[in-house]
Protein backbone atom coordinates (compact mmCIF):
# COMPACT_ATOMS: atom_id res chain seq x y z
CA UNK A 1 0.00 0.00 0.00
CA UNK A 2 2.55 2.12 0.34
CA UNK A 3 4.36 1.86 -2.61
CA UNK A 4 1.13 2.79 -4.24
CA UNK A 5 0.20 5.71 -2.46
CA UNK A 6 4.26 6.96 -2.65
CA UNK A 7 4.14 6.39 -6.51
CA UNK A 8 1.15 8.23 -6.78
CA UNK A 9 2.05 11.33 -4.68
CA UNK A 10 5.06 12.01 -6.38
CA UNK A 11 3.46 11.62 -9.80
CA UNK A 12 0.71 13.88 -8.96
CA UNK A 13 3.23 16.18 -7.52
CA UNK A 14 5.52 15.87 -10.87
CA UNK A 15 2.05 16.49 -12.64
CA UNK A 16 1.28 19.85 -10.98
CA UNK A 17 4.33 21.26 -10.81
CA UNK A 18 5.04 22.63 -14.36
CA UNK A 19 1.04 24.66 -13.93
CA UNK A 20 2.71 26.28 -10.77
CA UNK A 21 6.39 27.31 -12.37
CA UNK A 22 4.31 29.04 -15.72
CA UNK A 23 1.96 30.30 -14.43
CA UNK A 24 1.36 34.23 -14.27
CA UNK A 25 -0.91 37.02 -12.97
CA UNK A 26 -0.45 40.71 -12.71
CA UNK A 27 1.04 42.54 -9.59
CA UNK A 28 0.12 45.44 -8.11
CA UNK A 29 1.89 48.48 -6.74
CA UNK A 30 1.25 48.27 -3.27
CA UNK A 31 2.15 44.84 -3.25
CA UNK A 32 5.44 45.35 -5.47
CA UNK A 33 6.15 47.75 -3.12
CA UNK A 34 6.77 44.97 -0.11
CA UNK A 35 9.36 43.45 -2.38
CA UNK A 36 11.22 46.54 -3.36
CA UNK A 37 14.36 45.43 -0.95
CA UNK A 38 15.29 43.08 -3.13
CA UNK A 39 15.15 41.69 -6.43
CA UNK A 40 12.88 38.80 -7.84
CA UNK A 41 9.56 38.21 -8.87
CA UNK A 42 6.66 37.81 -6.60
CA UNK A 43 3.21 36.37 -8.03
CA UNK A 44 0.09 37.23 -5.90
CA UNK A 45 -2.74 34.57 -6.70
CA UNK A 46 -5.46 35.93 -4.55
CA UNK A 47 -7.92 33.89 -3.45
CA UNK A 48 -7.79 31.23 -5.25
CA UNK A 49 -9.18 32.97 -8.45
CA UNK A 50 -6.36 31.78 -10.60
CA UNK A 51 -7.74 28.66 -12.54
CA UNK A 52 -6.30 26.21 -15.32
CA UNK A 53 -8.72 24.01 -16.53
CA UNK A 54 -9.36 22.47 -20.25
CA UNK A 55 -6.25 20.53 -19.32
CA UNK A 56 -4.57 18.16 -22.19
CA UNK A 57 -1.85 16.31 -22.09
CA UNK A 58 -1.09 13.57 -23.77
CA UNK A 59 2.72 12.71 -22.87
CA UNK A 60 5.27 14.34 -20.33
CA UNK A 61 8.74 13.23 -20.23
CA UNK A 62 11.95 13.96 -18.68
CA UNK A 63 15.44 13.76 -19.83
CA UNK A 64 18.94 13.08 -18.96
CA UNK A 65 21.63 13.17 -21.65
CA UNK A 66 24.47 11.41 -19.69
CA UNK A 67 22.61 9.13 -17.22
CA UNK A 68 24.57 7.65 -14.78
CA UNK A 69 27.04 5.25 -13.36
CA UNK A 70 26.86 1.83 -15.43
CA UNK A 71 23.65 3.57 -17.45
CA UNK A 72 25.77 6.89 -19.64
CA UNK A 73 23.41 6.38 -22.43
CA UNK A 74 20.36 9.45 -22.68
CA UNK A 75 17.02 8.16 -21.23
CA UNK A 76 13.94 9.45 -20.41
CA UNK A 77 11.05 9.28 -17.73
CA UNK A 78 7.54 10.49 -18.06
CA UNK A 79 3.70 9.26 -19.02
CA UNK A 80 1.87 8.65 -21.96
CA UNK A 81 -1.83 8.34 -22.95
CA UNK A 82 -2.44 10.54 -20.30
CA UNK A 83 -6.31 11.34 -19.73
CA UNK A 84 -7.22 14.20 -17.38
CA UNK A 85 -11.00 14.93 -18.18
CA UNK A 86 -12.59 17.96 -16.13
CA UNK A 87 -9.58 18.60 -14.35
CA UNK A 88 -8.54 22.12 -12.58
CA UNK A 89 -5.60 23.77 -10.80
CA UNK A 90 -6.44 26.55 -8.35
CA UNK A 91 -3.41 28.60 -7.32
CA UNK A 92 -4.01 31.08 -4.61
CA UNK A 93 -1.43 33.21 -2.06
CA UNK A 94 1.49 34.34 -3.05
CA UNK A 95 4.60 32.51 -4.80
CA UNK A 96 8.09 33.95 -4.94
CA UNK A 97 10.82 33.38 -8.05
CA UNK A 98 14.67 34.00 -7.21
CA UNK A 99 17.67 33.02 -8.83
CA UNK A 100 21.08 32.94 -6.96
CA UNK A 101 24.60 31.75 -7.64
CA UNK A 102 26.64 30.40 -4.78
CA UNK A 103 30.49 28.92 -5.69
CA UNK A 104 29.85 28.85 -9.05
CA UNK A 105 26.71 26.77 -8.47
CA UNK A 106 23.25 28.74 -10.01
CA UNK A 107 19.83 27.50 -7.98
CA UNK A 108 16.20 28.50 -8.61
CA UNK A 109 14.12 29.08 -5.57
CA UNK A 110 10.36 29.10 -5.72
CA UNK A 111 8.30 30.01 -2.92
CA UNK A 112 5.18 28.07 -3.62
CA UNK A 113 2.06 29.17 -3.66
CA UNK A 114 -1.44 27.15 -2.57
CA UNK A 115 -1.76 24.55 -5.32
CA UNK A 116 -4.94 22.76 -5.69
CA UNK A 117 -5.31 19.89 -8.17
CA UNK A 118 -9.15 18.74 -8.66
CA UNK A 119 -9.87 15.96 -11.10
CA UNK A 120 -12.26 13.30 -11.61
CA UNK A 121 -9.95 10.79 -13.39
CA UNK A 122 -6.23 10.16 -13.67
CA UNK A 123 -5.07 7.41 -16.25
CA UNK A 124 -1.39 7.45 -17.54
CA UNK A 125 0.79 4.93 -18.53
CA UNK A 126 4.10 5.07 -16.34
CA UNK A 127 7.16 4.40 -18.60
CA UNK A 128 11.26 4.72 -18.79
CA UNK A 129 12.21 5.22 -22.45
CA UNK A 130 15.25 5.86 -24.56
CA UNK A 131 13.37 8.75 -26.45
CA UNK A 132 10.76 11.85 -25.22
CA UNK A 133 8.07 10.66 -26.82
CA UNK A 134 8.40 7.28 -25.05
CA UNK A 135 7.74 5.50 -27.92
CA UNK A 136 11.00 3.09 -27.96
CA UNK A 137 10.25 -0.70 -27.58
CA UNK A 138 10.68 -1.03 -24.02
CA UNK A 139 7.84 -2.04 -21.83
CA UNK A 140 6.02 0.35 -19.66
CA UNK A 141 6.12 0.18 -16.13
CA UNK A 142 2.75 -0.30 -15.91
CA UNK A 143 -0.67 2.14 -16.00
CA UNK A 144 -1.54 4.54 -13.12
CA UNK A 145 -5.17 5.04 -12.52
CA UNK A 146 -6.69 7.16 -9.50
CA UNK A 147 -10.26 8.37 -9.45
CA UNK A 148 -12.00 11.30 -7.92
CA UNK A 149 -8.79 12.88 -6.35
CA UNK A 150 -8.55 16.13 -4.90
CA UNK A 151 -4.99 17.12 -3.65
CA UNK A 152 -3.18 19.87 -2.32
CA UNK A 153 0.38 20.94 -2.36
CA UNK A 154 2.08 23.75 0.60
CA UNK A 155 -1.56 23.96 2.74
CA UNK A 156 -1.00 23.37 6.36
CA UNK A 157 -4.29 21.87 8.09
CA UNK A 158 -6.25 25.09 8.27
CA UNK A 159 -5.63 25.70 4.66
CA UNK A 160 -3.18 28.15 4.99
CA UNK A 161 0.19 28.83 3.36
CA UNK A 162 2.64 26.38 4.92
CA UNK A 163 5.61 28.74 3.87
CA UNK A 164 7.45 25.60 1.79
CA UNK A 165 9.96 26.27 -1.18
CA UNK A 166 11.53 23.95 -3.44
CA UNK A 167 15.23 24.67 -4.74
CA UNK A 168 16.05 23.46 -8.73
CA UNK A 169 19.44 23.07 -9.58
CA UNK A 170 21.53 20.94 -12.13
CA UNK A 171 24.31 18.37 -10.74
CA UNK A 172 27.83 19.67 -10.25
CA UNK A 173 29.42 17.65 -13.18
CA UNK A 174 26.80 15.82 -15.11
CA UNK A 175 23.23 16.43 -16.48
CA UNK A 176 20.20 15.58 -14.21
CA UNK A 177 18.10 17.51 -11.29
CA UNK A 178 18.65 18.25 -7.91
CA UNK A 179 15.80 19.37 -6.08
CA UNK A 180 15.96 20.61 -2.28
CA UNK A 181 12.45 20.70 -0.45
CA UNK A 182 12.14 22.22 2.42
CA UNK A 183 9.09 22.15 4.61
CA UNK A 184 6.96 20.62 1.55
CA UNK A 185 3.46 19.40 2.53
CA UNK A 186 1.53 17.56 0.08
CA UNK A 187 -1.95 16.92 1.58
CA UNK A 188 -5.13 14.88 0.40
CA UNK A 189 -9.28 15.25 0.76
CA UNK A 190 -10.47 12.25 2.03
CA UNK A 191 -13.12 11.87 -0.33
CA UNK A 192 -9.44 10.45 -2.16
CA UNK A 193 -11.13 6.88 -3.26
CA UNK A 194 -9.88 4.85 -5.49
CA UNK A 195 -6.16 4.61 -6.99
CA UNK A 196 -4.53 1.35 -9.08
CA UNK A 197 -1.92 0.05 -10.68
CA UNK A 198 -2.18 -2.08 -13.85
CA UNK A 199 -0.12 -4.86 -15.36
CA UNK A 200 -1.66 -5.15 -18.88
CA UNK A 201 0.34 -8.88 -19.43
CA UNK A 202 0.54 -10.74 -15.95
CA UNK A 203 3.17 -13.49 -15.64
CA UNK A 204 3.82 -17.03 -16.14
CA UNK A 205 0.18 -18.74 -15.69
CA UNK A 206 -2.05 -15.31 -15.16
CA UNK A 207 -1.33 -13.46 -18.32
CA UNK A 208 -4.05 -11.34 -18.41
CA UNK A 209 -4.39 -8.33 -17.50
CA UNK A 210 -4.57 -7.61 -13.28
CA UNK A 211 -5.08 -4.70 -11.33
CA UNK A 212 -3.52 -3.92 -7.68
CA UNK A 213 -4.65 -1.02 -5.57
CA UNK A 214 -7.45 1.26 -2.94
CA UNK A 215 -10.82 1.34 -3.28
CA UNK A 216 -12.75 3.46 -0.85
CA UNK A 217 -9.04 4.62 0.48
CA UNK A 218 -9.96 7.07 3.87
CA UNK A 219 -7.58 9.29 5.25
CA UNK A 220 -7.67 11.26 8.49
CA UNK A 221 -11.13 12.58 10.28
CA UNK A 222 -12.90 13.57 7.10
CA UNK A 223 -11.48 16.87 7.14
CA UNK A 224 -8.49 18.08 5.00
CA UNK A 225 -5.16 17.18 6.37
CA UNK A 226 -1.11 17.31 5.60
CA UNK A 227 -0.30 13.57 4.16
CA UNK A 228 3.48 13.53 3.73
CA UNK A 229 5.97 16.32 4.43
CA UNK A 230 9.50 16.71 2.24
CA UNK A 231 12.77 18.07 3.18
CA UNK A 232 16.47 17.85 2.15
CA UNK A 233 17.35 16.88 -1.51
CA UNK A 234 16.06 14.41 -3.95
CA UNK A 235 18.89 13.84 -6.79
CA UNK A 236 17.40 12.19 -10.31
CA UNK A 237 19.15 10.62 -13.31
CA UNK A 238 17.72 8.71 -16.09
CA UNK A 239 20.44 6.53 -18.03
CA UNK A 240 20.26 3.85 -20.99
CA UNK A 241 22.61 0.70 -21.27
CA UNK A 242 22.10 -1.99 -23.70
CA UNK A 243 18.88 -0.69 -24.74
CA UNK A 244 17.95 -0.45 -21.16
CA UNK A 245 17.02 2.55 -19.51
CA UNK A 246 16.74 2.98 -15.43
CA UNK A 247 15.70 5.53 -13.40
CA UNK A 248 18.37 6.46 -10.67
CA UNK A 249 16.68 8.53 -7.42
CA UNK A 250 18.44 9.59 -4.62
CA UNK A 251 15.24 10.33 -2.03
CA UNK A 252 14.50 13.81 -0.25
CA UNK A 253 13.13 12.96 3.71
CA UNK A 254 9.72 12.09 3.12
CA UNK A 255 8.22 12.52 6.88
CA UNK A 256 4.57 10.62 6.40
CA UNK A 257 1.51 11.43 9.42
CA UNK A 258 0.45 11.40 11.74
CA UNK A 259 -2.76 10.66 10.03
CA UNK A 260 -5.17 7.63 10.62
CA UNK A 261 -5.51 5.41 6.95
CA UNK A 262 -8.25 3.50 6.12
CA UNK A 263 -7.30 1.70 2.89
CA UNK A 264 -9.19 -1.81 1.33
CA UNK A 265 -6.96 -3.01 -0.86
CA UNK A 266 -7.85 -5.34 -3.99
CA UNK A 267 -6.73 -7.57 -6.62
CA UNK A 268 -9.27 -6.81 -9.79
CA UNK A 269 -9.29 -7.61 -13.47
CA UNK A 270 -10.19 -3.81 -14.13
CA UNK A 271 -8.71 -0.43 -13.09
CA UNK A 272 -11.82 0.32 -11.28
CA UNK A 273 -12.09 -3.03 -8.76
CA UNK A 274 -15.87 -3.36 -10.10
CA UNK A 275 -15.83 -7.37 -10.57
CA UNK A 276 -17.25 -9.29 -8.35
CA UNK A 277 -13.65 -10.88 -6.88
CA UNK A 278 -13.95 -10.02 -3.20
CA UNK A 279 -11.73 -7.73 -0.93
CA UNK A 280 -8.11 -8.31 -0.69
CA UNK A 281 -7.29 -6.70 2.73
CA UNK A 282 -7.97 -4.05 5.17
CA UNK A 283 -5.06 -1.78 6.10
CA UNK A 284 -6.18 0.03 9.16
CA UNK A 285 -2.95 2.82 9.97
CA UNK A 286 -4.47 4.70 13.71
CA UNK A 287 -1.77 7.88 14.37
CA UNK A 288 0.57 6.47 11.49
CA UNK A 289 3.65 7.98 11.11
CA UNK A 290 7.02 7.19 9.48
CA UNK A 291 10.01 9.05 7.67
CA UNK A 292 11.53 6.94 4.70
CA UNK A 293 14.78 8.55 2.95
CA UNK A 294 18.23 7.09 1.36
CA UNK A 295 19.23 5.85 -1.81
CA UNK A 296 19.86 5.52 -4.11
CA UNK A 297 16.55 3.49 -5.32
CA UNK A 298 16.71 2.53 -9.52
CA UNK A 299 13.25 1.57 -11.11
CA UNK A 300 13.09 0.28 -14.74
CA UNK A 301 10.73 -2.29 -16.43
CA UNK A 302 11.17 -6.05 -17.26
Amino acid sequence: MKKILASAIIAIFFLMMPFVSFAKTAISDSELGAVSAQHGVTLNFGGGNVVISNITLSTTSYGDADGFSGYTTAGYLGATGISLPSSQISLSSLMNVDVGTNAGVTKLNIGLPIVELDTPTIDATIKIDTTKTLTDAQQPLGTLYVNNLKAFLNADASYNNANGSITIFSHLATQGISIGFNNVILGVSPNFTNISYGDADGFSGSATAGYLGIKGLSIGDGTFGPLITLSGTMDMDVGTNAGVTKLNVSLPTIAVGPVNISAPLYLNTNKNFTDAQPLFALVYLGGGQASLTGGPIRVFAH
